[in-house]
């Protein structure tokens, strides 16, 4: 077990923005109206819910070049679509190196659309993540 920095990520944001995505079991992301994530009661997008796709494309359209999209681990395809559609608004496109991810279907399959811009383990990811956040235009 190597441990993440994702903690460090997660405290330049405001904790309801991540934690209602993540502890939902039934809610979809919708938009980010205000600076919030809203959560609805929708049928799934793709086969998901909450959607990754609907987050994304949702980012993409009100914070494009200020927004960082991560994808990891996963099968399917959620969240492909969405991170192509944020990589065209200009915001910078993540995923987990397919040989670093548990199950890499998903990875893969926004390497092969052309979503990712970076593709790298769990923790040079957050490494990176953070670089950004903090203003370091080199990283990368």
């Amino acid at each position: 077990y190597q441990p993440t920095r994702w903690n460090q990520i997660l405290a330049y944001f405001k904790p309801a923005y991540v934690s209602n995505y993540l502890t939902t079991d039934n809610g979809v992301v919708d938009r980010w109206p205000g600076g919030s994530i809203r959560l609805v009661d929708r049928d799934p997008i793709n086969g998901a819910r909450p959607s990754a796709d609907l987050l994304f494309s949702s980012l993409a359209k009100v914070g494009g070049a200020n927004v960082i999209g991560a994808l990891l681990s996963g099968t399917g395809s959620d969240g492909v679509a969405g991170l192509n559609a944020l990589r065209q608004s200009g915001g910078l496109t993540l995923c987990q190196a397919p040989d670093d991810a548990m199950v890499p279907e998903t990875v893969e399959a926004a390497i092969a659309k052309g979503a990712v811009e970076h593709q790298l383990p769990v923790a040079k990811l957050a490494e990176l993540m953070l670089d950004k956040c903090k203003g370091n235009a080199s990283a990368a």
